[in-house]
């Protein structure tokens, strides 16, 4: 019996050499409509504001990049959306024999942003409008998207909000309630000073934590270690091992007022990369991410370990931590050294 073979597509630029970054937005914005089930043809029509019957069907002109394209020939549309490819923000996958378009990385990194403020603004209206329909939308949204339009309401400390988040909250899974709960509790309580909230890592944040660790190993380390060594941190702490850690061990996240200012890990009784933003430190986020990583620890065990870097051993000597011995560590040009501490955590109990 004879395969029928998928069918082949050829990319083609034109002399598009470069986009402007807000065509790269609107393109990416229409590829949403069709992300996996739809080609090249139909995200051109979309761009053009073709009249075609199966976009009308799919009401596909409902997008708010429907006709951005419309004084353009379909040709030239075709070039931009094949430059796209090219660039690696989209990428064809088949459905079937046919060719279809996904996002890369890169592409819903922009998306997921342009999407996010496209219906935060519509929850605004709705929250405006006291108008709580939108929220069948949002218990079936995307849950990166869900999870950054629930950071910018809560950047708006705006109880208009609070009617919407209250209906919303009693129709999610676990963890979006979670963080819907914890938005309230920023709105309800921002005249009592900033809400403090702490959160279970998920895949989607090792980017955002692998930025938060880098930005203070390159602002902290140089007054301490020499650039072999920051290095070294930087390999230690990179996006992949902050991954591996979120989907083996415990990776935390700690939010003042919406923002990530710090973040903690624990592998059974051993703390891990705790770091806080540099212009953050002072404030007392190192002593409630150590709070909350100990108190997962003395689940189940006695004493809490860890390795120190010079401009925490203060900090952790000062929580009660003591060296048991002291490591060397061979990392090429020099050997790393450092101390291994030790703290015996309280008898089991509740946390505080």
């Amino acid at each position: 019996m004879n395969r029928q073979r998928n069918m082949t597509y050829t990319l083609n630029a034109g002399d598009i050499r470069r986009l402007p970054e807000g065509e790269i937005k609107v393109i990416l914005r229409a590829a949403d409509e069709v992300n996996g089930v739809g080609g090249r043809a139909m995200l051109t029509k979309i761009l053009k504001g073709s009249a075609d019957h199966r976009l009308l069907e799919y009401q596909l002109d409902k997008c708010p990049a429907y006709g951005y394209y419309k004084s353009m020939t379909l040709e030239e549309i075709s070039h931009r959306v094949d430059w796209m490819i090219k660039k690696a923000y989209l990428r064809v996958t088949y459905n079937g024999r046919l060719p279809v378009l996904e996002f890369t990385d890169k592409g819903w990194e922009i998306e997921r942003e342009t999407y996010a403020e496209e219906l935060f603004e519509r929850c605004l209206r709705a929250a405006k409008a006291k108008d709580l329909q939108i929220v069948s939308e949002l218990k079936t949204g995307n849950r990166q998207v869900v999870f950054d339009v629930l950071e910018k309401i809560r950047a708006t400390k705006d109880p208009d909000f609070l009617p919407l988040l209250d209906e919303w909250k009693v129709q999610e899974v676990r963890k979006v309630r979670e963080r819907i709960v914890s938005v309230e509790e920023t709105i309800e309580r921002q005249e009592e000073g900033p809400v403090i909230v702490w959160l279970r890592a998920e895949k989607k944040d090792a980017r955002r934590i692998a930025s938060l660790v880098e930005r203070t190993i390159r602002n902290i380390y140089p007054r301490h270690y020499p650039i072999s060594a920051i290095h070294y941190f930087l390999f230690l702490h990179s996006e992949y091992r902050i991954l591996a850690d979120i989907e083996r061990n415990y990776v935390g996240m700690l939010f003042c007022d919406g923002k990530l200012v710090g973040t903690g890990s624990r592998e059974k009784n051993h703390v891990m990369r705790v770091f806080v933003l540099p212009e953050e430190q002072g404030r007392g986020f190192g002593t409630r991410i150590m709070e909350e990583l100990e108190w997962q620890i003395k689940k189940k065990n006695v004493s809490a370990e860890l390795e120190a870097s010079i401009p925490a051993e203060a900090f952790y000597e000062h929580r009660g931590y003591r060296t048991i011995r002291e490591k060397r560590m061979d990392i090429g040009e020099m050997d790393l050294s450092y101390k291994v501490m030790k703290k015996v955590l309280e008898a089991k109990g509740e946390h505080k």
